[in-house]
């Protein structure tokens, strides 16, 4: 967090040095993707999304609205932080709001968000981008930088979804700093050229461009090592002020063709399977660890993360088997988010699947009981679901009250300029302010019954104990979706 604070400074003097907000976003978007920084990529986005926001309020122009709802969703699909699109999922319900207020009914378009899109559809979609970067390059001869004009473009295929023109423009400027790299001998711009040939892999579903962004970033490694061998046969050995382009550990498992990697995975779940049955612990961990690294990609689309699913059952197989061996509970908490974390990724249409997941979710908890506190029992599932019964019923009297607060203390019913604005925002503010204090003492009894049946099941605590919330829950700031942490601590 603090670098990212770092990073955001820098960006406001940038911005400040620029004649244009928009421009100096569209630098700091570049940058972020040069240096593969994905949290300030999204930040980036979400400032240019606020940009266009708040254009469309004052001038009431549903295009502005549609870019800002593209970028917010753009911002969204980047983000690694649960607090960043939390954020992110409030601006975009606050866009669509004062959207239906001000262009009467009006629903921004964000397609990113639709489940399975790839980007906007036409009858060829090679031609249109094709014919479209042909008179982007006849533009080029009055244009005073081709990177900026790339740069810009790239920001209005993101505002648009337009997925197809958003990777060829990635290529574009990889391939415009690889020539720079030919021409200059600069090796940074190798460095350039790999981390946008990577964002356009990370980026891409389609096999066929794959393939030819992996051929593009063989060809500029053959390049840049060729560079390498001419500076050092050289008479006048210059330092070399570069070494590897710095994507390179980002590109090396992309680089490997689908047929690769899908035979590394099979080998190594082969293998696990193999040291499992013999209880061989740490080896069948190394090898389904290995297996989820192989088809592991970040920021990858859905149907890349339904491919974790197996490993990482497998793995929490390991942990709950360790734990029955070593009665060390943390083994079964690893075990229990292995499981819950291949639930979360695979698909409910795989029924079978599902079902075994949450089998050996529910068979985690008497495993724990019996191995680390010797305790026989069988959980009820009763009693989990009056847990999520409870949970959800607090959760649709908070959305029940927040939509009390939106109908009876709306400020943007009236004119910015009305004097009645104050005083209802004012309003507003302590009903939210009160509204949150009850989320956080409802929160508080709701964990305080938890701990009262572990007690009741595992027996009065060995030594003394205190409960303290922290973050969000001490702030009193904490929502019906936020999770929770537990630390166990001596008393002295």
């Amino acid at each position: 967090m603090a670098s990212l604070a770092n990073k955001l400074q820098k960006l406001e003097l940038l911005l400040k040095s620029q004649h244009s907000r928009e421009v100096g976003y569209r630098k700091a978007l570049r940058e972020a993707i040069l240096s593969m920084d994905h949290s300030m990529e999204a930040e980036v986005l979400k400032s240019l999304g606020d940009l266009h926001l708040q254009r469309g309020k004052l001038s009431k122009d549903s295009a502005e609205f549609d870019k800002a709802a593209g970028l917010y969703a753009a911002a969204l699909l980047r983000c690694t932080d649960p607090d960043m699109g939390q954020t992110l999922e409030h601006r975009i319900g606050y866009m669509e709001k004062l959207s239906r207020q001000l262009l009467q009914g009006y629903t921004p378009h964000f397609v990113w968000l639709s489940p399975g899109y790839r980007g906007k559809i036409t009858n060829n979609n090679v031609l249109r981008v094709a014919e479209f970067c042909s008179r982007l390059d006849l533009s080029f001869e009055k244009s005073s930088s081709v990177e900026e004009t790339y740069t810009e473009m790239l920001v209005t295929s993101i505002e648009s979804g337009d997925m197809f023109l958003e990777l060829e423009l990635l290529k574009s400027l990889g391939d415009l700093y690889l020539e720079k790299g030919k021409k200059t001998k600069d090796l940074s711009q190798f460095s350039k050229a790999a981390a946008m040939y990577g964002k356009a892999l990370t980026r891409c579903q389609d096999t066929d461009t794959k393939q030819t962004l992996r051929h593009r970033i063989l060809y500029m490694v053959k390049i840049w090592h060729a560079v390498i061998m001419r500076r050092r046969s050289s008479p006048n050995k210059s330092r070399l002020r570069g070494r590897w382009p710095n994507t390179q550990r980002q590109l090396g498992n992309n680089i490997k063709t689908d047929t690769e990697m899908q035979s590394q995975y099979k080998d190594h779940i082969k293998k696990g399977d193999s040291f499992l049955a013999r209880v061989d612990l740490d080896s069948a961990e190394k090898h389904f660890g290995a297996a989820l690294k192989t088809v592991h990609v970040k920021d990858a689309p859905a149907q890349q993360y339904q491919r974790e699913v197996e490993p990482l059952c497998k793995l929490g197989d390991v942990y709950s088997k360790r734990g029955q061996q070593t009665g060390d509970g943390g083994d079964f908490i690893k075990a229990a988010a292995l499981y819950n974390a291949a639930i979360a990724r695979s698909t409910e249409s795989d029924e079978f699947l599902n079902d075994k997941i949450v089998t050996a979710i529910k068979e985690v908890e008497p495993l724990f009981l019996k191995s680390t506190l010797g305790i026989q029992h069988i959980p009820s599932q009763d009693d989990t679901e009056k847990c999520k019964k409870q949970l959800k019923e607090m959760r649709d009297q908070i959305k029940l009250k927040m939509e009390t607060i939106d109908q009876q203390l709306d400020p943007y019913v009236h004119d910015e300029d009305d004097p009645r604005v104050k005083e209802i925002e004012a309003k507003r503010a302590q009903a939210v302010r009160h509204l949150f204090e009850n989320i956080a003492q409802e929160r508080k009894k709701f964990i305080s019954q938890l701990v009262e049946e572990c007690v009741g099941l595992m027996g009065p605590p060995p030594c003394k104990y205190a409960l303290i919330g922290l973050g969000s829950q001490a702030t009193g700031l904490v929502t019906p979706y936020s999770d929770g942490e537990t630390w166990s601590l001596p008393s002295w």
